[in-house]
């Protein structure tokens, strides 16, 4: 992917800012890949955990976090296995081929979108107003925390979740008619994934207090807080494992 994105910079701009461009995306995408890893890791956890399996704690988080400070600090973990697990068993099965992957990640998708439509609609009945009070609620006294910088630090972060979509890019050697197709395919992508995110996000917020998210896995948070929806939590759980893979 960054070799795409190197070339078609060289072609357009020069191979300083292409150089420049590969490297972020390098960096971008082994990022993306170890959040996404860990939040994967904490939903597969839960999951095992409501089969009363549960995984030692050492073996389950990463050895260095931040604290309420943004201060570095030691977690007493030693590595986070099913992180490291997912990762390689995503890697051999980009190494297999196109077809597989592609395969698996259609079958993936389709199930993600229908569970996260299930929850939306099963969600807005528990949904209480009052969480929404204040809608941005005033900054606790220093950068990031709430308030105007926060909503723009938030704008940040969910912009991460974007992370990918110029990736349709490179299949257009496989589109019957790529001028058409690749426009279409991106845009619809983000329309219907901003659509969803939007979605989502207004239910939870509407379920549960919002500080009560402030978890890796902040959805199954929100269902075991209403028992009613406890026939959704395992479905929902193996819905986002999928998702995230």
């Amino acid at each position: 992917m960054p070799g795409s994105a190197y070339s078609y910079t060289y072609a357009t701009l020069g191979e300083a800012l292409a150089w420049f461009i590969g490297w972020n995306l390098l960096l971008e995408y082994a990022i993306s890949a170890s959040a996404v890893a860990v939040s994967w890791s904490a939903y597969v956890v839960s999951l095992l955990a409501d089969l009363h399996v549960h995984l030692p704690q050492a073996f389950v988080s990463a050895p260095l976090g931040v604290d309420a400070h943004d201060h570095l600090i030691t977690t007493g973990a030693i590595i986070n296995v099913p992180a490291v697990v997912i990762i390689a068993a995503m890697t051999a099965l980009l190494y297999v081929g196109v077809r597989w992957s592609a395969g698996a990640n259609t079958l993936m998708v389709a199930l993600k979108v229908g569970i996260i439509f299930i929850i939306v609609v099963a969600g807005l009945s528990y949904v209480n107003p009052a969480n929404w009070r204040p809608y941005v609620p005033p900054n606790s006294g220093s950068f990031g925390h709430f308030g105007l910088s926060g909503v723009l630090q938030g704008a940040a972060i969910i912009f991460f979740s974007y992370v990918g979509f110029d990736t349709a890019s490179t299949t257009a050697l496989e589109a019957r008619n790529p001028q058409r197709d690749l426009p279409l395919g991106i845009l619809g992508a983000l329309v219907i994934s901003a659509v969803l995110y939007v979605a989502m996000a207004t239910v939870l917020t509407g379920m549960v207090p919002y500080p009560k998210l402030d978890s890796d896995a902040p959805v199954a948070v929100a269902l075991d807080a209403h028992p009613q929806l406890a026939w959704l939590s395992w479905l929902l759980k193996v819905g986002v494992i999928a998702g995230m893979t």
